[in-house]
């Protein structure tokens, strides 16, 4: 039987709807990701479903997601028993914290388990832990993470992540109001314990914290050397992510800037590290199944040295799962890789919802996947000022000129990608918003990429017992903090650079977040469709302030 190819009728291939891009049809974890977030947003809302009919729900899922015909009821049990489950790993896991809103002040001795450490002076420390044992009158706050600072007296034990100490001071609710305490807040955090004395280290931290917490000495005395006070202050807030170490007119210049983010641990430093080290392993020719471990596990050991902030764990989850993808040959997926990181921090962490650093992580690198890769490669597309000449034909220099722009205009649409979709986030969570920090950190985010680098340099360094040989790569990178100390001040002092926004509200956040991300993945950049899709993000951004205008 032969084909008249001839009379073939050639039909144009039809658009998929948008509701079929945004489908988990195309990243199956979804399946698992969109209902344990809907699961999580239902407990933290305090709606309390019992136990049992969670239970009851769970099975009656269960058995219809497998009985036959599994194709039909699967898409609608599945997620229905992912849901459930959710609750009930939430309610087990981050039971509702106690009210204790009417109470007043009082005096308290607790046990905490250290979690968290914020910042360490001569006279004070302050950090996130769980309680885990409480007077009688006060049972209700076992299980439950309290805000403490602790004041420093002369011959007190140190202690460090993982500890259990005894504490003895004041325990009042979280505060009210903007900044911290609008953060503690949003944390889940109920109450503090201020003005706290160390009546006893009960539990030491493990030896690993312990080794941990001699390295970041050593790192600090090495990133010290070959350079005054003030860089190798700017040095150690960079690469340990203490933002405190800053004097306070620096903290408010960069607050004010919109670019307090560059000391956090997160995506800037996990990247650049991992570019550097990548760099090295091809120049030594080691396959990537030796590689991508091995960079995995420094940055690991670094992130760890550094005190595990939430942000560098995330940066390193998502590292990780990119990084996996390509060892284990599944092609480069990046936009799957951000899912399987998502999905397993909440199923290790599900308050990691209510923190608004994994919000803004996850936009943020949802805008560069869709945003700012495809409009890096579309610069280097349209801006080529040699694109009638061979490519043999070039030159030496031409051909250095053009690999130059690549990690250029790679740099400027991470930027712009990244501080266009935190803005509305960032009015949202923390009630501030740096119009100025939008242009701004254009030219601050790519002047921190190469102390990131050469400070790891000179932290490797002090690990290993070398720290004289720190000061050149120093000496370098306090130029650089220099500069970004100048730029900050710059931009925090132009006028109208930084607003108030009452926006406050948790609709505002998930506003912002959903509709950032859904217009990403609806219509997403790519060199071949129309560079009007360039305008989205923009006017994504402009639209959601309109409404925080009209509605806040």
């Amino acid at each position: 039987m032969s084909t008249d190819w001839e009379n073939i009728e050639v039909r144009p291939t039809e658009k998929p709807p948008i509701a079929a891009r945004l489908l988990p049809g195309r990243f199956p974890l979804l399946w698992v990701l969109l209902p344990l977030i809907a699961a999580y947003c239902v407990a933290e809302s305090g709606v309390c479903i019992p136990d049992t009919a969670l239970c009851v729900v769970g099975v009656i899922a269960t058995v219809l997601a497998l009985a036959p015909p599994v194709a039909r009821r699967w898409s609608f049990a599945f997620p229905l028993g992912v849901f459930s489950a959710g609750l009930l790993f939430h309610a087990f896991v981050s039971p509702p914290a106690p009210d204790r809103s009417a109470l007043p002040p009082r005096e308290a001795i607790l046990s905490v388990r250290v979690d968290e450490l914020f910042s360490s002076r001569f006279d004070s420390v302050s950090g996130v832990g769980t309680v885990a044992e409480a007077p009688a009158h006060l049972a209700d706050l076992t299980g439950a993470r309290i805000q403490f600072r602790v004041t420093k007296h002369d011959g007190d034990p140190t202690f460090d992540l993982g500890a259990t100490v005894r504490l003895r001071g004041v325990l009042d609710n979280a505060p009210t109001g903007d900044g911290f305490a609008r953060y503690l807040r949003q944390r889940g955090i109920p109450a503090t314990l201020s003005r706290a004395k160390l009546e006893a280290v009960e539990s030491p931290a493990s030896p690993f914290r312990q080794a941990c917490t001699r390295a970041r000495e050593r790192v600090a005395d090495a990133l010290s050397r070959g350079v005054d006070k003030p860089g190798a202050i700017r040095l150690a807030a960079l690469m340990l992510g203490r933002t405190s170490l800053l004097p306070k007119e620096e903290q408010t210049d960069f607050q004010k800037a919109g670019a307090t983010h560059l000391f956090a641990i997160s995506g800037l430093h996990i990247t650049g590290i991992a570019a550097g080290l990548l760099w090295v392993a091809r120049r030594i020719r080691l396959p990537d199944i030796i590689a991508v471990p091995t960079v995995l596990s420094t940055l690991w050991l670094y992130v760890q040295m550094a005190g595990a902030p939430p942000s560098a764990m995330r940066a390193w989850i998502m590292a990780a799962a990119m990084f996996g993808a390509l060892v284990l040959n599944r092609g480069a997926r990046p936009a799957a890789g951000l899912i399987f990181a998502a999905t397993l921090t909440l199923l290790v962490d599900p308050t990691a919802l209510r923190d608004p650093g994994f919000l803004l992580s996850y936009v943020v690198v949802a805008a560069i996947l869709f945003y700012a890769v495809p409009a890096a490669r579309e610069l280097e597309t349209r801006l080529h000022p040699w694109k009638l000449i061979p490519p043999d034909a070039l030159g030496w220099w031409r051909t250095k000129i053009l690999a130059a722009r690549v990690p250029v205009f790679s740099a400027c649409a991470t930027t712009f990608a990244a501080s266009f979709a935190g803005a509305p986030l960032v009015a949202a969570l923390f009630g501030n918003f740096s119009p100025v920090g939008l242009f701004a950190n254009l030219a601050m985010v790519p002047l921190a990429a190469p102390p990131v680098i050469l400070g790891f340099i000179s932290s490797t360094l002090g690990v290993v017992g070398l720290p004289g040989w720190a000061a050149p790569f120093n000496w370098v990178g306090a130029l650089f903090m220099d500069w970004l100390a100048v730029g900050a001040h710059l931009a925090a002092h132009v006028p109208g650079g930084s607003m108030k926004w009452n926006v406050g509200a948790s609709w505002a956040v998930a506003f912002a977040g959903v509709t950032t991300v859904v217009a990403l993945v609806a219509y997403p950049v790519r060199p071949d469709r129309s560079p009007w899709r360039y305008a989205i993000l923009p006017g994504v951004v402009f639209g959601v302030f309109g409404v925080f205008l009209c509605l806040g």
